[in-house]
């Protein structure tokens, strides 16, 4: 575990940027003026319940260069700019330790007296900043050497590059539920299910939420798309027992690495509606209308049930879970509160993330204080 120097990096003096809000795709990767790198560095506000954003342009130009300046800068947020470090007084990163893809940081011990909203404030600033960094796929917490253990015991996972999608209202505006959202497995033959725990935005309806999360695909790389992620959503409304989803031309188009027939796709979506959304059928729109076909194989102008042949058994497939959504966006991802079943059908094994603070029942919260 290398150590992190505290001594203060070099910086450029026009690099303190001016803070906005985090309103659309807050995970995109770092963005490049000429041959520099400007990164995004989040704090959160004087309230304490929002993330916003800098940008920062390191002078260094290798990983343990750039992290040694971005970890300093998550700690020092620009002066004048009503801006806080999410890092509380008393929490210090003792050092990480960088794999092939994944970033593990160490935290003293006072970590685990923050509160729980405090927790996932900073995990949600440090996480989308160090993701930026070359070849850094997930980041993991530990607190003094020791993995990172939620209030019942579990494991906390690594966070990914979807883990937080802000909306600009605060963390305060979500609520909570668990989907179980369907994507064609390899070979594309049948669909396995996908367990997602999701704080999503209060303006959201399930039924557009849910249509948002397949489209964004999944996070288990078994499993494959069913739409490109641009697919753009017309409107989602249920009447009577049936979800009707009105979609632009795009998802006539079959995503990168979707092995699966047009048909098994379609019941990805149908059998996630029918079984969050409490409907018995789903109808298909493209721009307003049913008299399409599908990828060219099957007519739209029917009302579709759910599908139950095309499940693939539970037990075959690793889970992943735990998403912020902003109505903003309408995009979303994990938030890591991750659920795994091993490849020999194990038992779900559930690790909570610190979400207490988003109004969730502690029981699932991380480890943290009480607020």
């Amino acid at each position: 575990m290398r150590k992190f120097s505290r001594r203060r990096a070099l910086i450029f003096a026009g690099a303190a940027a001016l803070a906005i809000a985090v309103l659309l795709t807050a995970c995109a990767k770092e963005s490049s003026t000429g041959d520099e790198k400007v990164y995004k560095i989040y704090y959160i506000n004087e309230g304490e319940d929002q993330v916003k954003e800098t940008d920062f342009t390191p002078v260094s130009d290798s990983f343990d260069g750039i992290l040694t300046e971005l970890l300093y800068e998550l700690k020092t947020p620009p002066a004048g700019k009503k801006l806080k470090s999410a890092l509380p007084e008393g929490v210090e990163v003792n050092g990480y330790q960088m794999g092939i893809d994944e970033l593990t940081l160490d935290f003293n011990a006072a970590y685990l007296s923050m509160t729980n909203t405090r927790e996932v404030l900073l995990r949600c600033c440090y996480v989308q900043t160090l993701l930026k960094l070359p070849d850094v796929v997930r980041v993991r917490f530990t607190v003094d050497g020791q993995t990172l253990s939620g209030r019942d015991g579990e494991e906390i996972g690594p966070m990914g590059p979807s883990t937080f999608v802000l909306a600009e209202n605060g963390i305060n505006s979500y609520q909570y539920e668990t989907l179980g959202l369907y994507f064609p497995n390899e070979d594309g033959s049948l669909v396995s299910r996908e367990m997602r725990n999701i704080y999503y935005s209060s303006n959201l309806v399930t039924q557009q939420l849910v249509v948002e999360q397949i489209i964004q695909g999944p996070v288990n790389s078994r499993l494959t798309p069913v739409a490109l992620q641009s697919v753009k959503i017309n409107d989602v409304s249920i009447s009577d027992d049936t979800c009707v989803v009105d979609l632009d031309e795009t998802f006539n188009t079959v995503p990168p690495g979707c092995r699966a027939d047009a048909e098994t796709c379609l019941y990805a979506f149908v059998n996630t509606l029918c079984d969050t959304c409490d409907v018995e059928k789903v109808r298909f729109k493209i721009n307003g209308r049913s008299d399409v076909r599908f990828r060219g194989e099957i007519s739209l102008d029917e009302d579709f049930e759910r599908n139950a042949e095309i499940i693939e058994p539970s037990g075959s497939a690793e889970i992943f879970g735990g998403v912020v959504v902003s109505d903003d966006t309408g995009t979303g991802g994990e938030l890591y509160e991750s659920e795994k079943e091993e490849d020999n059908g194990d038992a779900e094994k559930g690790q909570s993330d610190a979400a207490a603070g988003l109004g969730i029942d502690p029981s699932i919260a991380g480890t943290g204080g009480e607020n």
